[in-house]
């Protein structure tokens, strides 16, 4: 069988239709007239034809053709369907009625549920379908058959009657869920369409249990896209449930998904999701979804003051012995990075330590120094920082990689402040290690950041500047802080660019080995010995000439690792 237009043929002949260079749409539009024809130059050009006749193609407002509704709610030409039904019906009635059953079940399909469902003998359904493979209409895959096109397989879904397709969809179903538990897991998902495609009201709470389960088993799959679909379906099937406790699960692991994938929405989630858990007086559950909601990394861009309040009114309520207490206040303490005195963060991170500590989880006590070691990183600190790192490194290595992820962020930290490289690259590699492991975009983005302050320190500016640009496609509508980290990693390379090579500026309290950025020191110092607040911060500064500064008011990402 000839392989079919490529996806470049597609754009050039959207080109040449037009007239105009393909845009974002117009390159989305080949990719999908790809994937539904297979790239069959009959069956592109009817649908192109069908498209622009039906003015379902135009020009947008600046003037580029997009599409007007997406091409899956798109009906087929009369002519694509008298050619598929042509192919079809040569194979005769027995083989067409069949295919119809088949496209029901899907793009792809497995010859056991074909005649599970139609109580076909497997020999005679198998003779069908290899004719059907002969005539075209099917390929053979060693996992069962595919449809050689999705639109035939469309044209032939279609052609099946609306009640009979939700008959056949319950029937599906209904073979899929008496399979031995190891195989009826492995496809939950189908189990969920096939239910939900059946429009049988009194399935709703299949539908639930199955999209539920599917859902959990998605994210420990790290599959959080897939995820959140299914906990979105069990939620919209839950109906006025979906503010019981069962809901609020269901809303915590939905906003748990979200969070993974770098959705803004999960944050409306699992803030909605605490405030039920208020309302139901789950406390337990109200901690859960602010803990869910954390990046293990505070704002950038200034404290966020509603998350505060939320975890302080989530401290009042929890017992003083109830497991999730220290993770509170831990992450308290790390919220409050920019916006309170080191004392009060100090007084936060040794109470959950200590509470921790005494818990014995290793999960909890991970996430417990993760949090307090960026909540405590300031100058004064470093003692205590060098102190608790081994221990940090060894429990969040225990927990998973994505704690221990953000455990060697804090040993970056380190590395920097001691202008160790050694250290500093060493981690970069266990970086690379751990992100390859996690889903999370956050996690993609900041191992690509954290490779411009080295690139500074050794002089390849034009290196570091373009990965810091880099960096920011990678994070840009995924990573809130994206955009300071950028800028703050611009500047650094500006400056560098303009000062001299020979004079780097140092800390004067800072190792002798310690290559950061030029700080600015407050213009007053600060009434107390405490370390400077979040407003006397160091700043960046362009001076050409930098004088030795006494000590550095903060050290902060956008200084330290700027």
């Amino acid at each position: 069988m000839l392989e079919g237009l490529r996806e470049q043929d597609l754009v050039d002949l959207l080109e040449a239709v037009t007239g105009e260079a393909a845009g974002a749409d117009g390159l989305g539009l080949a990719a999908e007239l790809r994937r539904e024809t297979g790239g069959n130059p009959f069956f592109v050009a009817e649908m192109l034809r069908h498209l622009l006749d039906r003015g379902l193609v135009a020009r947008d407002a600046t003037g580029h053709w997009s599409m007007t509704v997406p091409l899956g709610e798109v009906g087929l030409p009369e002519s694509l369907r008298e050619v598929v039904g042509a192919r079809v019906e040569g194979l005769g009635d027995e083989a067409a009625s069949l295919l119809r059953t088949a496209a029901v079940i899907g793009q792809e399909f497995d010859l056991a549920l074909l005649t599970g469902v139609t109580g076909r003998a497997v020999d005679a359904a198998l003779d069908v379908l290899e004719s059907a493979v002969a005539a075209s209409v099917l390929v053979e895959r060693p996992s069962g058959f595919a449809f050689v096109h999705a639109l035939i397989r469309q044209t032939l879904y279609e052609d099946v009657g609306t009640t009979r397709r939700s008959i056949l969809h319950a029937q599906i179903a209904g073979v899929l869920e008496r399979l031995p538990e190891s195989e009826r897991d492995a496809r939950l998902g189908e189990i969920v369409h096939h239910w939900a495609a059946s429009l049988q009201p009194s399935r709703g709470d299949k539908i639930v249990d199955y999209a539920t389960h599917a859902g959990r088993r998605a994210l420990e799959q790290l599959a959080p896209d897939a995820a959140a679909r299914f906990f979105t379906q069990a939620l919209e099937h839950l109906g006025p449930d979906r503010h019981s406790t069962f809901g609020l699960d269901l809303q915590i692991d939905l906003g748990a998904a979200q969070h993974q994938t770098g959705a803004p929405e999960a944050r409306e989630t699992l803030i909605g999701a605490a405030r039920l858990a208020r309302r139901l007086a789950e406390p337990r559950q109200e901690a859960r979804a602010l803990l869910t909601l954390s990046r293990l990394w505070p704002s950038l861009k200034a404290v966020d003051e509603e998350l505060v309040e939320e975890l302080e009114l989530s401290l009042a309520v929890l017992p003083a012995d109830d497991p999730a207490r220290p993770e509170v206040e831990a992450m308290l303490a790390m919220e409050l990075t920019y916006g309170a005195e080191l004392e009060r963060r100090l007084d936060l991170f040794e109470s959950a330590l200590e509470a921790a500590e005494r818990n014995g989880a290793v999960d909890v006590l991970a996430r417990v120094m993760v949090f307090g070691m960026f909540a405590v990183f300031a100058p004064d600190t470093i003692a205590l920082r060098r102190r608790l790192e081994p221990r940090l490194i060894d429990v969040a290595t225990a927990a998973g990689p994505l704690l221990e992820f953000h455990a060697r962020w804090r040993t970056l930290h380190l590395a920097m402040e001691d202008g160790d490289l050694d250290t500093y690259e060493a981690t970069l590699t266990e970086f690379a290690r751990l992100s390859a492991l996690l889903p999370h975009p956050e996690v993609r983005w900041a191992n690509e950041f954290a490779r411009t302050p080295g690139m500074i320190i050794r002089g390849r500016l034009d290196d570091a500047e373009a990965q810091a640009l880099a960096a920011f496609g990678v994070g840009d509508g995924h990573a809130e802080d994206a955009p300071t980290i950028f800028g703050a990693e611009l500047v650094s390379i500006r400056w560098s660019r303009a000062a001299s090579p020979r004079s780097p500026t140092r800390c004067a309290t800072s190792p002798p080995r310690t290559p950061i950025c030029r700080c600015s020191a407050p213009s007053k110092p600060p009434r107390s010995s405490r370390p400077a607040r979040s407003k006397r911060q160091a700043r960046c500064s362009p001076s050409p000439a930098p004088p030795v500064i006494p000590r550095c008011a903060s050290t902060t990402p956008a200084c330290s690792l700027c």
